[in-house]
């Protein structure tokens, strides 16, 4: 996987936004890995919509 691609996977031909919970937090969400649909199939578009929400991520 590039770095450009990280947390993106590309599921039944559109893309989603992957990533686990922090050990740090696991113990108040047990769901361990997290998915939001990107809605598209265009990898350019998932990027920027994956980077906009890994920024609100990082507030």
């Amino acid at each position: 996987m590039r770095e450009a691609d990280k947390y993106l996977e590309l599921f039944r031909g559109r893309w989603r936004y992957v990533w686990r919970v922090p050990k740090a937090v696991s113990n108040l969400d047990t769901r361990g890995k997290l998915q939001i649909a990107l809605v598209t199939s265009s990898l350019d578009v998932a990027r920027i919509r994956r980077d906009a929400m890994e920024d609100a991520d990082t507030l």
